[in-house]
């Protein structure tokens, strides 16, 4: 029964982080080869709506803040707590033409981020983080399952195996 109660607890814990639309605190990263050099960037997003990102072309990390809207983050420009709300006002008016503006919005999931910036160009931020907790989640959830059904089984057949005995000794007397 212990086993059974860590596994479910376990498996809702990894469907949540599987399923969440943005991988909160870990790196979305990007690394592109140029015929000059090598771009690099990264990004991390926060649940109190800010990220941090960097990259080559910056010498300082920029704090900024974001709004996730059905899949997309937006790149809010504004920079007190009203225009913010008066931006996120818009996004959510105005979503589909929000979406369409390069630079503005991107497509996001826990393990990447592609951002379209315009002609068709797209840079992809992988979350490698995110990626090995699925890999591992994976096998630490296929072991916990395992376990469970290793330990019903034992205790089914225990339990079998004693009334089989109670059985035959009131069969005896």
């Amino acid at each position: 029964i212990v086993f059974l109660l860590i596994t479910v607890l376990f498996l809702g814990f990894y469907a949540y982080m599987l399923a969440r639309p943005i991988s909160y605190g870990m790196a979305y990263h990007n690394e592109t080869e140029y015929e000059g050099g090598v771009f690099e960037g990264t990004m991390k997003f926060y649940s109190d709506e800010t990220m941090i990102t960097s990259n080559t072309n910056f010498e300082e990390e920029l704090e900024s803040r974001y709004y996730y809207k059905d899949g997309y983050v937006f790149f809010t420009m504004a920079e007190t707590d009203e225009a913010y709300d008066e931006e996120v006002d818009y996004i959510n008016k105005n979503f589909d033409e929000a979406k369409g503006m390069p630079f503005y919005a991107d497509e996001i999931n826990a393990f990447r981020l592609v951002a379209t910036e315009g002609d068709g160009y797209m840079t992809v931020y992988t979350c490698t983080p995110a990626i090995v907790f699925a890999i591992i989640g994976g096998v630490g959830a296929a072991a916990l399952i395992g376990a469970t059904c290793v330990s019903l089984i034992l205790f089914k057949k225990k339990t079998n195996c004693t009334e089989k005995i109670t059985d035959t000794e009131a069969y005896v007397k």
